[in-house]
């Protein structure tokens, strides 16, 4: 199709990009190989229509610009005109004859006079208000286009595209063709084209041709106009294939038009075509009101929509496979040598669940050349004939071919490589674990990168042990320091890009997917995921090593606990635990303890999280990603002992964000060594108690009780679990040793005040011993030093 100020994209509603997902909510764009392994491993290849038909031939001239995204000359004249030519080319549109916007425009340069002159006349005849100024109209633009290249080039390609329109107004079709044949010619020698007519007039000739009936040059032409990116093209095309559902495919290009067509029905990636039908008039209305602004008249490249189309497509729509398959017979009537694209009919066939064809078509192919999608389809035909010594093979021949793709013949395998790619190393990756190669599988599933990143983490947390993982991750020598965040960003960046904006900080969204190839920022999670998993062991010493130097992201209240590395909070929180296992005194012990509680409780998710289930770090624990629940079968493609690993690896406590539970019995931990009677008992259960009170009230339940068994009445106890106070550990050390001394002199408790009075004149006694034995040391050196000599 042609260039419009708002592109007519009447048949762009049909596509469907896969994956797409909601933007809000736990719906996001990865997809788990492992969480649907009978289907996933044995489906077809995906297939893109809309890719595809944008490498059914080379780009032309890759100087051609695609400019479908609703430029208005006006605004564009905003810019690239002064302010006294902007006022006088619009005085000039507001003219009747050619000549009167003419005298109006003097001054201005010829090329912009003489065009806006043209265009003037041009709508007063398209108005059919003066259907003679036709004539003047192409004098004008023929006036530019005589002019010398330096002066008319700013309006040389418009012009060509004006002559070309009144010729289809005059039925004048093979002018026509010309003209914007002499679009491109311009615009390849350096006629400015910011409406992007070079690309737009492929969509304008073929127009001509679907016409007349010509639908194999018609088709040849959107195929060059969607090679150079345009989305009208493609929608174009995909309204042609329609009619080729009774040709005999003889037609390379229709081969592969028709195919993708059918595979685009089969996949079920297709509106209900009466949703089209009824948005054309409304889209209709203000297209034709919105064009009345542009110099450049904007047409359909291809007839309207007719009833017999409609009923076309409906019906293919209600018989999917029966088009996919009456295609697939045709294509298999051919001799070899005259199937275009093998690879794209092996696909075909195997979505079809035509077996035989699949297979002789894929093999086909590889003797051609580069045909990644037709190992593919071997290997899952290997899968299902139990073959499975075949798969590996196949599978690296895959991964090999995608990785020059360069070379591919095929538009089917280069529409997406680098999708098609993690694609094939994720299903590899699952082949891997069915066969009990966890290992194995973890390092291909990372080899794919964010896409994968479910999988990989499942098994990082729940089928490898800790001593399994570390060794993936020493074998992998990843960077220390690479930025986990913003690898997240990747993995989420597709699907969830708004929902991502409205959770983080500006300094993230100025980074959006900047992840690059390579291990420092592909590898960086699974470093961090060892960390915590280590974390959660209790193997701090060696946690320490794999966290990174990044910063901590600060809470919007500043909290100040978060303003460092997650390495230096990792060490912060050793120290607290070292110090309560070696404190002698039971107040310090427990006051190590309670800020080892703090911090497990506010970088909980940093230093101890599950990146997948229950707590959902990889989406930063707002939910967590749907369970891999595997079978004790090892029947479709679950390994061995699969299930006995997730088992034993699953979390003591299954609570989303469990390091709370941790943090609350760490606290409690620090309870059992304090006085019951004293305040810093009842504040510390309060605060354990606070942490899990809005997650399990049972537990919160049990910490309560206990305080009121055990803990002396406070002020505050009404405000429980909700409002705590600072514990006062230094007075509970006073308490404890008044405790610790009460029980071992029973004296003391049953004479308490006696007792004080005993321990303040002991107290005054030593004091006094110790100053006459400091008074007697110096008299004694005194002596023995004699009195000092003169100097």
């Amino acid at each position: 199709m042609s260039f419009r100020k708002h592109s007519r994209g009447y048949w762009l509603l049909m596509l469907l990009a896969a994956g797409i997902a909601l933007a809000c909510g736990p719906e996001f764009p990865y997809r788990s190989v492992l969480n649907d392994r009978p289907s996933s491993r044995l489906e077809a290849p995906a297939h893109s229509f809309s890719g595809t038909m944008q490498h059914l031939v080379p780009v032309e001239n890759a100087a051609f610009k695609v400019s479908e995204d609703g430029i208005d000359v006006e605004e564009w004249e905003q810019t690239h005109l002064p302010a006294d030519q902007r006022q006088r080319v619009a005085a000039m549109r507001r003219q009747v004859t050619a000549e009167a916007a003419l005298k109006e425009g003097e001054g201005l340069p010829s090329a912009v006079r003489h065009y806006v002159a043209g265009a003037a006349a041009y709508w007063r005849f398209v108005d059919k208000a003066f259907p003679a100024s036709a004539a003047n109209a192409r004098q004008q633009f023929d006036a530019v286009l005589s002019m010398p290249r330096k002066e008319g080039y700013s309006r040389a390609a418009w012009a060509a595209w004006a002559l070309a329109r009144l010729d289809r107004h005059a039925s004048a079709d093979a002018s026509a063709l010309e003209n914007f044949a002499r679009v491109r010619m311009l615009v390849a020698d350096g006629a400015e084209d910011p409406l992007g007519l070079a690309v737009a007039s492929y969509g304008e000739e073929a127009g001509i041709h679907l016409a007349r009936g010509d639908i194999s040059a018609a088709v040849r032409l959107y195929a060059i106009q969607a090679a150079h990116g345009s989305e009208s093209a493609r929608n174009s095309l995909l309204r042609v294939a329609p009619r080729l559902m009774d040709d005999p495919l003889k037609d390379p290009l229709l081969q592969s038009l028709a195919l993708s067509y059918a595979l685009e029905i089969a996949e079920g990636e297709l509106f209900d075509i009466t949703e089209i039908e009824r948005s054309e008039a409304a889209e209709e209305a203000e297209s034709e009101t919105e064009a009345q602004n542009m110099h450049v008249e904007v047409s359909s490249g291809t007839e309207e929509l007719d009833n017999e189309e409609i009923q076309a497509v409906a019906s293919h729509q209600q018989e999917p496979s029966s088009v996919l398959g009456k295609v697939l017979e045709r294509i298999a009537a051919l001799p070899d040598d005259a199937i275009s694209d093998p690879e794209a009919v092996s696909v075909a066939a195997y979505r079809a669940g035509q077996y035989e064809l699949a297979g002789t078509q894929a093999r086909n192919a590889i003797s051609r050349g580069t045909a990644p999608l037709a190992f593919i389809v071997l290997a899952k035909l290997s899968l299902r004939q139990g073959d499975s010594s075949a798969v590996d093979g196949h599978y690296s021949n895959a991964v090999t071919a995608l990785r020059t793709i360069a070379s591919a013949p095929t538009p089917m395998a280069q529409h997406d490589q680098s999708e098609t790619l993690s694609r094939t190393l994720a299903e590899w990756a699952a082949f891997s674990v069915a066969k009990g190669m966890y290992q194995e599988a973890l390092h291909q599933f990372l080899d794919v990168g964010p896409s994968a990143w479910v999988d990989a983490v499942y098994l990082a947390e729940q089928v490898l042990s800790t001593d399994e993982l570390k060794a993936v991750v020493d074998a992998r020598n990843d960077n220390v320091d690479a930025p986990l965040d913003v690898w997240r960003q990747a993995f989420s960046s597709d699907g969830e890009a708004q929902y991502e904006e409205s959770l983080s900080t500006d300094a993230e969204n100025a980074v959006r997917n900047p992840c690059p190839a390579g291990p420092p920022c592909k590898d960086a999670p699974i470093r961090d995921v060892l960390a915590r998993r280590l974390m959660r062991e209790g193997r701090i010493a060696d946690a320490i090593e794999y966290f990174s130097d990044r910063r901590l992201e600060s809470e919007p209240d500043g909290d100040a606990t978060r303003d460092e590395s997650i390495r230096n909070a990792a060490l912060r929180y050793k120290r607290a635990r070292d110090h309560a296992s070696t404190k002698w005194i039971k107040a310090r012990r427990a006051a190590s303890l309670y800020e080892a509680a703090i911090i497990e409780k506010e970088l909980g998710m940093e230093l101890f999280g599950y990146e997948g289930s229950p707590d959902g770090a990889m989406f930063g624990g707002f939910f967590p990603p749907e369970e891999i629940v595997p079978r004790a079968s090892s029947a479709d493609g679950f390994g061995p002992d699969e299930a006995t690993r997730v088992l034993s690896s699953a979390p003591a406590a299954p609570h989303r964000y469990h390091f709370i539970f941790r943090a609350a019995a760490t606290g409690e931990a620090a309870a059992d060594i304090l006085p019951p009677r004293s305040q810093a008992y009842a504040a510390v259960l309060c605060e354990a108690t606070s942490w899990v009170i809005d997650h399990d009230e049972e537990r919160a339940t049990q910490l309560y009780r206990r305080y009121l068994s055990h803990g002396a009445y406070v002020a505050w106890g009404n405000r429980f679990g909700r409002q705590c106070p600072v514990p006062e550990f230094g007075n509970a050390f006073k308490m404890q040793l008044l405790a610790d001394l009460q029980a071992r002199y029973p004296f003391i408790k049953q004479h308490p005040y006696r007792t004080t009075v005993l321990i303040v004149l002991t107290g005054l006694v030593l004091i006094t011993l110790f100053i006459l034995g400091v008074r007697t040391i110096v008299s004694s050196k005194r002596a023995r030093t004699g009195p000092a000599s003169l100097p």
